[in-house]
């Protein structure tokens, strides 16, 4: 009690009262004061004429001496943990609880010293309920609630919605005020009347469950009605000149109908029965009858491909022209690059390439068009690299020259036994791609890397510089993954859009399509 005498104002009644040797009063003539007042043997008025006060320093010394105790013992930034805190606060009680026991032998008002220790007897209850540490044992203030023990437990243990309404519930029959609970609780005053407001309705555990508050015009089932009655119209029975529906229209119809809905309820309506708004795409998908059964070959020759078999992904790049092409560059300050809408082609290429799927491995040479007759050349190019093998399946698109009568004849040439013992070549076994399923055909991938690498933000002087760079990507793509034949690494084509494997849920050809 020195300690709450000495804080905050010596200085100033250093100054303004001090004794007649011009010293200021000590602790202990304060106190004694004080105690004096509280046992109000005598009247404030005649203690301070007695002792040569004046009444305002009395009181000034009494405020100071209650103020300290609230402080110190009551602040939760005085203590660095909640348990530090509970500990000051049951101090505090005990204190004033002796105070309060002088001050009943003087029989006066006890009006201010009550309210401080009810508050901070309120304050350790709250504090205990809350860190697990309390129970019914011996409180009988808790005797008119149903179920105390299921409500104590849920302030204890349960969720976080659960422990602020059993708490709430709990204090409310503690005598505790809702203004009191919603500052320790951080919440608002009418949150707390709310759930006292529930459990008189409930009167059970199930106050602690959240209740509705209001019947939304979501749930109600004509407006359900109403809004997939117009949902499941077509747009042209309203007089709208659309194929489908959007938000401001089925809002306008239902208005029309005499059904004012917000769009926000209507995107509820639309959302609890479980539709969504979705943008429609460009869907890759092949027309072939027989997709399923060429598709399923396909992976079944890839998963028992051997050793001494080879699988070749093929397909051509172009025709494109050889001019200056736009994308991203570094450049300088204050320029601003740009490409010419109109130029003149330095001349044209058409890329024929075959992709081996186990080493990833590109073959590749220029051709002068898309016919049959490249087509036979690079089946003479793969027979003449793959000598020794057992046999190498072709697989590509279902274009006119990869399915024309004249590569099938050469096909059949080769694959005779007088034919392959002379040249030593392997068998060659057609594996068709679906049609319009070019998006499976691996090497759209590699095509698509390296047109990104060498070819978009270029511009080649000549036909022949484009074909260096070209033949320069592949070599060093071949070389990389000889190298790392596991891993595809972090160069160029690394980045390609799909990796160089056959998947059936990749595409290859175009990203912008799904």
């Amino acid at each position: 009690m020195k300690e709450m005498l000495t804080q905050g104002h010596m200085k100033t009644e250093a100054n303004s009262h001090a004794v007649t040797n011009g010293t200021p009063y000590p602790v202990e003539y304060k106190l004694r004061i004080l105690l004096d007042g509280f046992k109000r043997r005598v009247t404030i008025a005649e203690l301070c004429r007695h002792e040569n006060l004046s009444r305002s320093l009395y009181y000034q010394w009494r405020g100071q001496f209650m103020q300290g105790v609230w402080r110190r013992f009551s602040s939760s930034r005085s203590s660095k943990s909640a348990e530090r805190r509970l500990a000051r606060l049951k101090i505090a009680h005990k204190l004033l609880k002796q105070v309060l026991d002088l001050l009943k032998d003087g029989g006066c008002e006890l009006s201010s010293i009550i309210e401080r220790v009810n508050r901070i007897e309120q304050a350790v209850w709250m504090l205990q309920v809350l860190q697990k540490g309390y129970s019914f044992s011996d409180d009988n203030k808790l005797d008119r609630i149903a179920e105390a023990d299921s409500f104590l437990e849920r302030a204890a243990f349960g969720t976080h919605r659960e422990r602020i309404r059993a708490f709430s519930i709990l204090a409310r029959f503690r005598g505790i005020s809702g203004c009191t609970i919603a500052k320790f609780l951080n919440i608002s005053k009418s949150s707390v009347y709310r759930y006292w407001q529930h459990y008189d309705v409930v009167s059970s555990p199930d106050a602690m469950v959240s209740e509705s508050t209001r019947k939304l015009k979501a749930d109600n089932e004509a407006n359900i009605t109403a809004v997939f009655a117009v949902l499941h119209s077509p747009p042209s029975e309203f007089g709208i000149n659309r194929t489908s529906w959007k938000m401001d229209d089925l809002q306008t119809c239902l208005q029309e109908r005499g059904i004012p809905l917000s769009k926000h309820t209507i995107r509820r309506i639309i959302r609890n029965a479980g539709y969504s708004w979705r943008k429609a795409k460009v869907v890759l998908t092949s027309n072939d009858p027989h997709y399923r059964q060429k598709l399923n070959r396909i992976k079944k020759i890839l998963s028992s491909l051997s050793d001494n078999e080879r699988f070749f992904s093929i397909d051509e790049f172009g025709p494109f022209a050889i001019k200056m092409r736009a994308g991203r560059r570094l450049v300088a300050p204050n320029e601003y690059p740009s490409v010419p809408q109109f130029q003149r082609s330095k001349g044209c290429l058409i890329l024929t390439a075959a992709l081996e799927l186990s080493a990833n491995q590109v073959t590749h040479f220029y051709s002068k068009g898309k016919n049959t007759d490249e087509m036979i050349r690079l089946l003479d190019t793969l027979l003449t690299s793959c000598q020794g093998c057992k046999r190498i399946y072709l697989s590509w698109d279902a274009a006119s020259w990869h399915i024309s009568s004249k590569l099938k004849e050469r096909v059949a040439n080769a694959n005779r036994l007088s034919y392959r013992r002379k040249h030593e070549t392997p068998r060659v076994v057609l594996a068709p791609l679906p049609a319009s399923s070019q998006f499976l055909n691996v090497i759209e991938s590699v095509f698509s890397g390296m047109a990104r690498a060498i070819i978009h933000n270029s511009n080649y002087s000549s036909v022949d510089e484009a074909k260096d760079a070209i033949d320069r990507y592949f070599r060093e793509r071949n070389q990389y993954f000889l190298d790392h034949p596991k891993v595809a690494g972090n160069r160029i084509w690394g980045n390609e859009p799909a990796p160089s494997r056959f998947s059936e849920t990749h595409n290859c050809k175009d990203k912008r399509f799904r």
